[in-house]
């Protein structure tokens, strides 16, 4: 699990501003006093700049964090959670013989394998896919499309993409939109 958690750099990256300080006061003192000036000049709503200023105080915490205790505060707070699940489990089971439990616990697991797919498209994946295809280059589109079929199962052999991994940092920059 804490292979999955994000470090301070990671989170830095994905908080960080993407307006200038005195901008982002500019824009948010403009949001307050006169939103519809704020739409029709920069573009933008008042939801989308109090967005940006609570991702800058998050970028600020990021940058003086210390990697080593947010380790410490993640590894507690998935102990705790891991601990707490354990004991559910344990409540689901209780008064029952050993073959019950195997039949709760391979119920469990299939309900768990089929609500839960193990591979999600990500932006980055649908990203580099466009880019190889735009070169006519369609394998990383068959790979997801053939990936995608079946996002429950283990997927052996897509293990060296990498498809079930932390969102790798250059996908932090990455920016969607919608046009018509």
């Amino acid at each position: 699990i804490m292979l999955q958690t994000s470090s301070v750099e990671t989170l830095a990256d994905r908080y960080k501003p993407k307006y200038p300080p005195k901008q982002l006061m500019m824009l948010a003192s403009l949001a307050e006093k006169n939103p519809m000036m704020l739409q029709m000049l920069a573009g933008i709503s008042a939801e989308t700049v109090m967005q940006e200023l609570k991702n800058a105080d998050r970028y600020s915490e990021a940058l003086q964090a210390d990697p080593n205790q947010k380790k410490k505060i993640d590894t507690d707070l998935w102990t705790k959670w891991v601990d707490s699940y354990q004991e559910r489990l344990s409540k689901e089971v209780e008064g029952l013989d050993d073959d019950a439990i195997d039949l709760v616990n391979q119920e469990r697991v299939k309900l768990m394998n089929q609500s839960n797919p193990k591979f999600v498209l990500r932006n980055y994946m649908a990203q580099h896919a466009i880019e190889l295809a735009e070169k006519d280059d369609f394998s990383e589109v068959q790979r997801l499309y053939k990936l995608l079929q079946k996002p429950y199962d283990e997927g052996e052999e897509f293990k060296e993409f990498n498809y079930d991994q932390i969102v790798p940092k250059w996908a932090n920059k990455i920016c969607v939109t919608c046009s018509s």
